[in-house]
């Protein structure tokens, strides 16, 4: 059986298979309809026409958001056990790219080209796994966010590394650019951090007591940011402007 009859047959070849290891050898994945666990992230365009989510399951999967039909499925290379679960993903705002990243043995990113379904770029020796993956409303930068130590920041033109803020072994949560260019990064520390739109400096908002800072969202006119928390069921509003709590 060929690539192409294996496709045509509801069955995706993927080059995986050691333990702990992308494989060396060719792994027979069921192409389904829907994600077969749990969804880890979701991204949409610019213009609220397609949907993209990534999944424990190893796969992406681009919808359309007039009718809900499914458009492809984008499979990066896996392994057994947990190599190949994505943890993020991202569509850049045009359409053009999608970044998925998550579980093999450098923690790789993986970014497709959606004219194609090629994979154009692969960043892997990373110093842990991916856990949030956020493109700029510009479609000009990628940040990648791993679970702890750094974002990354690179630029989409050439896929370059811009920059790298660093947080030691403190476990990151969630990213958020405002349209500005501003990007929002909490971490377990308690902190917000809000850094300006060349990435050289930032401000810093500080929940008290033994808050854990999780997920973060820029309101659309970037003044505002609401952000939940890992230990309890609540959410928080802050003025990103001038870095102090306003709920």
């Amino acid at each position: 059986m060929n690539l192409k009859t294996a496709f045509s047959a509801g069955l995706v070849l993927l080059i995986s298979v050691m333990f702990g290891q992308i494989a060396t050898e060719p792994m027979l994945m069921m192409q389904n309809t829907m994600h077969t666990d749990r969804i880890s992230s979701i991204s949409i365009d610019s213009l609220q026409t397609v949907l993209l989510t990534s999944s424990a399951d190893k796969s992406a999967r681009l919808w359309d958001l007039s009718d809900g039909r499914l458009r492809q499925v984008l499979r990066p290379p896996i392994g057994l056990e947990r190599i190949g679960r994505l943890h993020a993903a991202a569509l850049s705002p045009d359409k053009r790219f999608a970044a998925v990243g998550g579980h093999d043995e450098e923690g790789g990113l993986y970014v497709f080209a959606l004219d194609t379904m090629d994979i154009v770029f692969r960043k892997g020796a990373l110093a842990d796994r991916i856990n949030q993956i956020e493109f700029s409303p510009d479609g000009r930068y990628l940040a990648v966010g791993l679970i702890t130590r750094e974002v990354l920041i690179m630029d989409s033109r050439d896929w370059s590394l811009v920059a790298v803020l660093e947080f030691g072994a403190v476990r990151v949560g969630g990213l958020s650019f405002a349209g500005d260019g501003r990007l929002a990064v909490t971490c377990q520390d308690g902190r917000v951090r809000i850094y300006s739109n060349d990435f050289s400096s930032f401000s810093q908002y500080r929940f008290s007591g033994d808050s854990k800072p999780y997920m973060v969202r820029f309101s659309p006119d970037g003044s505002k940011l609401v952000v939940s928390f890992n230990e309890s069921f609540r959410l928080a509003m802050l003025d990103s402007l001038h870095s102090r709590g306003l709920l």
